[in-house]
């Protein structure tokens, strides 16, 4: 189970309200020219200070350690000979969120990923939580 998901258990088996407020959520954006880019969501108040601490580092773990392995395969790809130079300078890593409810209850936050790193096609993939 992710950790922002066993906050989100723990918070419905104590009856804690997490929430009193709206969250504030800010993007935090880190590129690196075209190769990454990838904004992430981090939660500024609206709740407990060391949840808050929590969910960002959970976000921001989902998203660097996709990089990471996605940087593995950009870097052992770009060193192979036989693909093409076009393929080698499209390869790229992009993230986003997008925050479907943020309320006195509840905040629903949807990750996307896409990374291309050669072939026919890139890899999308999102992740939501509540």
């Amino acid at each position: 189970m992710c950790g922002v998901c066993g906050i989100a258990v723990l918070l419905l088996l104590f009856h804690i309200q997490p929430v009193a407020a709206a969250v504030l959520v800010t993007p935090l954006k880190i590129e690196q020219g075209d190769f990454f880019v990838a904004t992430i969501p981090q939660f500024e108040s609206g709740m407990e200070p060391r949840l808050l601490s929590k969910f960002n580092e959970s976000y921001r773990n989902v998203v660097l350690q996709a990089f990471d392995k996605f940087e593995t395969v950009a870097l052992k790809m770009r060193a192979d000979s036989q693909i093409p130079d076009h393929m080698k300078n499209a390869m790229t890593f992009r993230a986003g969120y997008e925050v479907f409810r943020n309320d006195e209850r509840f905040v629903s936050v949807t990750q996307k990923t896409y990374q291309y790193t050669g072939g026919a096609h890139g890899m999308s993939w999102m992740s939501a939580s509540t």
